[in-house]
């Protein structure tokens, strides 16, 4: 009786002892997970919020300094594309500084060469732009009826919303004056930028080496620093490789137009060729804004429409082949982008900086995608397929 009472006693109180014991346990695990819960994702959204306040800042200082901010972000991407060039110059027994100056001389060319070849055919049109502009009146007498149609209904909206008063609009006539006043407002701020240009080279070149060797050394462990060596090797690389092989391929482009200008026999093709090689550099934009050159300048070429069109059509048949045939086939794998992400990195920086920053989105791009790439850990990297 005895032993049953004390074998009951101790199976009692080691039923309350052990609640006694694991209670506190279970109710730390959950504290620390209630920590956890309410701590992470407010650290995450700190940080967040501190990565977003940093990029809208950046994106002010790089819009409202855009007349600085060109030229240098210009001369780090030329820059880096010679670099390797003179790498490979001075394995080979050339100082590097010969091949700094003539590339520098040769992008000093390239404003002269444009100068020289727009003078005469923009001065020409300067001349004849009241002709210029009844003879297209007329090519375009075709687009009256849908013009007059669209009229019509913005006017019955109007009317329909109570804003009928009609607006009184003050013709003012173009003069020669006008002209060279904004033709001088735009040289101007360009010269500078050009002049900007050349030194932000210049001092760039001069300096490569030693602006590598301190952002290596700005970071403390040994893994950043040879993660950040990676980086700038393959920023350059890329970056060295996408030109060179556009030039290239912009240089056969601009030949083929020129020789189709020529062929049809409308003046000055080789000012339309070297327009079809700088066009060329902007995917997508560049070359459907020379199509729609090609087509005003077939309907003041041609008395036929249909005749007109044939400048453009085989101007973007000669895009397609390059677009879908040259570039896949020279340029490497690592520098296929998204083309939904090119477009609207070309979209953003055009409205960032205007034509030079459609010149630099996919450069900037090709860095972006670098930098990112080397930022990601090595485990993570092979994770999904």
């Amino acid at each position: 009786m005895r032993r049953s009472i004390a074998d009951s006693s101790s199976l009692a109180g080691g039923g309350a002892a052990r609640p006694a014991v694991k209670v506190p346990g279970v109710e730390e695990q959950a504290v620390v997970k209630t920590r956890g819960i309410n701590l992470l994702p407010s650290r995450y959204v700190q940080q967040l919020a501190i990565l977003f306040i940093a990029a809208v800042l950046l994106g002010i200082v790089l819009y409202q300094a855009s007349a600085v901010m060109v030229p240098v972000v210009a001369a780090i991407v030329i820059g880096s594309t010679i670099g390797p060039y003179a790498d490979y110059a001075e394995r080979r027994g050339i100082p590097p500084f010969l091949i700094y100056t003539a590339m520098t001389l040769l992008l000093a060319l390239i404003p002269y060469l444009l100068i020289v070849s727009l003078s005469t055919p923009v001065s020409s049109w300067i001349a004849r732009a009241p002709e210029v502009g009844v003879l297209l009146e007329g090519r375009l007498r075709f687009l009256e009826r849908p013009m007059a149609a669209w009229q019509e209904i913005r006017e019955a909206i109007q009317n329909l919303s109570g804003d009928g008063t009609p607006e009184v609009q003050v013709a003012t006539p173009t003069t020669l004056d006008s002209v060279v006043a904004g033709a001088l407002s735009f040289v101007t701020p360009a010269v500078s930028q050009l002049l900007v240009f050349f030194g932000a080279l210049i001092f760039f070149l001069a300096g490569r080496r030693q602006l590598k060797q301190w952002l290596t050394l700005s970071f403390a462990d040994r893994r950043s620093r040879l993660r950040t060596l990676k980086a700038i090797a393959e920023i350059e690389t890329s970056l060295t490789t996408y030109l060179t092989s556009m030039t290239a391929i912009n240089l056969g482009v601009g030949a083929l137009t020129t020789a189709v200008v020529y062929l049809m026999g409308i003046p000055n093709p080789a000012m339309w060729g070297l327009a079809a090689f700088f066009c060329n550099f902007i995917p997508y934009v560049g070359p459907l804004i020379l199509a729609l050159v090609f087509v005003v300048v077939g309907l003041l070429t041609f008395d036929n429409t249909l005749q007109a069109m044939i400048l453009p059509t085989v101007y973007m048949l000669i895009v397609a082949v390059e677009t879908q045939i040259a570039t896949p086939a020279v340029m490497s794998r690592r520098l296929e982008m998204n083309s939904f992400l090119v477009f609207v990195g070309i979209v953003f920086w055009s409205w960032m900086w205007g034509l030079a920053g459609a010149f630099l989105a996919l450069p900037l791009l090709i860095m972006g995608n670098a930098v990112v790439r080397h930022m990601q850990p090595d485990a993570e990297k092979d994770v999904l397929p």
